[in-house]
This record gives structure tokens, sequence and C-alpha cells, in this order.
């Protein structure tokens, strides 16, 4: 076949220069009114992006004693649920007593599923969890919830990852994974998936048997069980390490679970030559770092209204401003979304090093997320509404 491409010649420099006055000439012809019709693109932007949603609480299952899987519905006859990308959370806004808290939980259903108008999220209740535990005795069949849109950049990508990948999950942390998994097998996701899956002991494997039915149906998609309290037939034994990690090679490695698993596993990863862009793990609540019970004072101005509440070295500002019934933005809760940046006025803060993702320019000019933010003296924070 021949192809005839056409030289950059004095027409085509001529024409070129006749953009800027015609661009000049359209804008002076322009009306200075607000544009109030809302085109096709608005109304498809609105549905894939709402700001909220209210969902209403299908079912209830209890998996374990301290595992709850929820389906949930438009509250609304006929609303349709906002598509996500197999990985990404729903983040809950929820008023507990006088605190206003945010929480992020993966979605463990496909985005198949979403259009079929429904969403599941699997929550574990922590012994000390705040949120959770109030989720497990409130959340009933038949509640209302508000959610934001699915949001978060945990899901595989053509234009950056292998397409081949593999799933490191740690307990709970495998909620996005089975969303992917269903994703690969009913063909939303054109990839090959392994998923390791690491659990102190056989009884702990969440949704082992809906996990080895898609291994068995699908080509694709394989599933290696790791049990490190315990020795079972069929069932590999210990923490993973680099000779198990690399058998897998050339891939993109997905981690979700709790922080001291990326500690184990990310610098193995890098020390061996791979790719920081072949490398993601999912936002993790920051760790607590109690270091007695020294207590700050936190002084907060939001759009005009300020807040003196007091905030321990333990918990992060973001915590101490639920606590005290301060409605402050939020998603992620791990520095990684952007939408609680603040201005941090005076004070000092410490941050996790795993956990600081700011840029240079909020670094020099005081910018800070709250939600991983820990105070080292009192605090004066300027937060958006």
């Amino acid at each position: 076949m021949k192809f005839h491409v056409k030289p950059f010649g004095w027409m085509d420099m001529l024409e070129f220069k006749k953009i800027v006055p015609a661009r000049r000439e359209a804008l002076e012809k322009g009306a200075n009114t607000p544009i109030t019709t809302d085109y096709h693109c608005n109304e498809m932007a609105k549905s894939l992006h709402p700001s909220s949603q209210m969902l209403r609480i299908q079912s209830v299952e209890k998996l374990t004693d301290q595992v709850y899987r929820y389906t949930l519905v438009a509250a609304e006859e006929g609303r349709k649920l906002a598509y996500f990308r197999a990985g990404q959370y729903l983040s809950f806004r929820m008023k507990i007593g006088n605190s206003f808290v945010n929480r992020p939980y993966s979605i463990s259903s496909s985005p198949e599923e979403a259009k079929k108008g429904f969403y599941q999220v699997t929550i574990g209740v922590r012994p000390d969890g705040f949120t959770s535990r109030w989720i497990a005795e409130h959340w009933k069949e038949g509640e209302r919830v508000e959610a934001s849109a699915p949001t978060g950049t945990f899901y595989y990508e053509p234009l950056r990852d292998c397409k081949q990948i593999v799933c490191v999950a740690g307990g709970i942390g495998v909620t996005p994974f089975l969303s992917m998994i269903r994703a690969v097998a009913q063909g939303t996701e054109k990839i090959g998936l392994t998923l390791l899956y690491v659990n102190p002991t056989y009884d702990q494997i969440l949704f082992r048997e809906e996990l080895d039915q898609l291994a068995a149906e699908n080509d694709g998609i394989r599933v290696i069980y790791y049990l490190t309290r315990e020795t079972r037939e069929g069932f590999s034994h210990g923490h993973l390490t680099w000779d198990q990690l690399s058998k897998h090679l050339p891939c993109s490695f997905f981690l979700c679970g709790p922080q001291r698993m990326y500690n184990e596993i990310e610098p193995q990863l890098l020390s061996h030559g791979v790719l920081q862009k072949y490398i993601r793990h999912e936002a993790t609540q920051p760790e607590q770092k109690r270091e007695g019970e020294t207590v700050f004072r936190l002084h907060v101005t939001q759009h005009g209204k300020t807040y003196d509440v007091t905030c321990s070295s333990g918990e992060t500002l973001l915590t101490a401003l639920e606590r005290a019934g301060v409605v402050a933005p939020a998603l992620c809760r791990s520095g990684s979304c952007g939408l609680c940046r603040s201005h941090l006025v005076e004070g000092e803060v410490q941050i996790p090093e795993q956990l600081e993702g700011r840029r240079q320019a909020d670094r020099k000019f005081g910018y800070i997320h709250p939600c991983v933010s820990y105070p080292r003296s009192d605090i004066s924070l300027d937060i958006p509404r």
C-alpha cells in the first residue's frame, strides 16, 4: 500500500496564522451569560462522577464473626449507579453521635454488576474500629446511606501496566481483587491475573469457594493461597519471598493488605529491579503513632468559621476534626486523593514516610493532608469546605 503525506508548506503556515485571530473574533461575538443548557457530555459526566450517591442497603451477609458483605442499590427507584473501574472504592459519609466521618471501602462487586443496579462492599470489623463497629451495629436492610462516586487509582491501566498482573492480598485486602477477578471472568478486563492470597489460617480465607470456581472456569485467572500460621496440604506455607514473587515476571504487582505487608514486599520488588510504575498498592489507613498522651490545641478556620478543638499526638488532624463534629472533606484517608488538602498556617506536624505524597509546591507553601498528619505542636489550620 502507498501513502501520500502532504508536505508542510507555506499554505499550512498561512492557515495556522489565522487560528488566533479567528479565536479572538469568536470570543468577541460570544455572549457574557452563563451556559444553562445541559449537553449530553454534561449529563454523562454527572452520571459517571456524581458528587454523592444515596444508596439503600438491599441485603447484609455475615461472612464471618467479624466480616460483613453489604449489597447496595440506588435509594431512588430508576436511578442508575455510577460506573467504576474494578479496584476502585466508595467513601461513605456518616454521622456517628456528634461526629461526621468519611470512610473508604473497596467495591468487591464487578463493574458489570453496577450496570445491573448494585454495588457490594465487604467490611471487616476491627476491635478498635470506631466506624466499622458502628456500621456492623447500624447498617441494616432497608437503611439509606450516603456514598461518594467510585474513586481511586488502584485499577489496571493498559497504558501503564503489563498484560499480566499479580495481585497480592492480605486478609480483607482481597476485596478489590475479587472485583478485578469478576471483571476478568466477565470479559470487562482483558488481562491475565494471578492472586497470591495470604492469611494466617485456612478458616480466615474469604470468598474461597467463589475464587476457586472462577479460577477453574477461566484460563486467565490463577489463585494461590498462603497460610502463615498453619500447615495444610495443598496450601503454601509462610510469607511471600522474592523467589515466589519472581516466578510471575514480567508483570505488574498490585498489593492490598496491612501496611506491614507493603513494608515487606515492596522493598523486595524494588531491590530486584522491578520498576516503581509496575508496583501499585491500595491506600491504607495511617498507622497510629502512640507517643504518650500529649494533647495539642487545634485552631481551625473554614470559610469564615473558626473552631478550637484538641488533638492528641496519637491521632490525625482529620480524626480530631471529625471527633469534634467539624464537617471536613475527605475520601481516601491516606493522603492520595487530595480532597482534604489544607493550609498549615502555624505549627508542626509529622507525616509517616510511606504516606507522604505531597507535591513539592505544597511542601514549600505549607499545605498538608490532615488525614495523614499527626500534630507535634499546637496547630493553626485553614481547611476547605
